[in-house]
């Protein structure tokens, strides 16, 4: 089963959840006071030493269902394109995966709240994750590394907001360091493995909502220096025009 790198992700009804085990992005709420301080962005994230997989899952935190998985899980992936590794399942101490609905009243706009919980390997299942094989090209492993695969996956994508969570992390540190002289010419990865996932809320919606303010603000900044008016206005509210 194909399935789309998610990184980064869903519908923008695209991806999070208040729920247990989801720990907040603290420092997501420094700018405006309001709605737009509202954390839009679930992210699931860890990563799998023993494959040197990363995986992660982006969806809205008003989806229809709460997207968070926390703990450790034993995760079956397909095959792998262009060092993308779909989940196909994930199970973990209570069987397999599976997400709860949300409640009415914490959905986006024009969503309908769901009658039961959707597993993780439903076909429209909203909270797919995804594998990224981290290794360098002569199989090396560290965290720059990790997190240099990582930003290369993100390029194009709007969801660099969650860069800062694997930049962050120990991915690729210590013991799960891997030299070149350490493996060979190709770097195999088992059909399954375990691994620790934490889920997080960010606030992706609002940093590019300031950065599109910023740079309106500089536009007006420069147009004000060379003495154009902030609004133009109509042709037709010109001096002369309406008598």
């Amino acid at each position: 089963m194909i399935r789309r790198f998610r990184l980064v992700a869903m519908a923008a009804a695209a991806l999070l959840m208040v729920s247990s085990g989801a720990a907040l992005a603290a420092d997501d709420a420094d700018s405006d006071d309001g709605d737009d301080d509202r954390e839009d962005t679930v992210f699931t994230f860890g990563y799998d030493a023993d494959n040197h997989v990363l995986v992660t899952g982006l969806s809205a935190a008003g989806s229809v269902y709460d997207c968070t998985l926390s703990g450790a899980f034993t995760l079956s992936y397909g095959e792998t394109t262009d060092r993308l590794r779909p989940v196909d399942a994930v199970e973990g101490a209570e069987g397999p995966a599976e997400f709860a609905p949300r409640d009415a009243a914490d959905l986006d706009e024009g969503l309908t709240p769901a009658l039961a919980p959707i597993a993780y390997d439903a076909p429209d299942n909203p909270c797919q994750l995804t594998g990224l094989i981290v290794a360098g090209p002569q199989g090396q492993v560290n965290h720059g590394q990790v997190v240099s695969a990582f930003s290369h996956a993100l390029k194009g994508s709007a969801k660099g907001c969650v860069m800062r969570y694997i930049a962050g992390s120990d991915f690729g540190k210590g013991a799960d360091q891997v030299k070149t002289g350490d493996v060979g010419e190709t770097v195999e990865v088992a059909a399954s493995g375990t691994i620790d996932l934490e889920t997080v809320l960010a606030d992706c919606d609002k940093g590019k909502s300031n950065k599109d303010k910023d740079a309106a603000k500089d536009k007006a900044d420069k147009d004000a220096a060379k003495g154009k008016p902030e609004s133009p206005g109509k042709s037709g509210d010109a001096p002369g025009q309406n008598k």
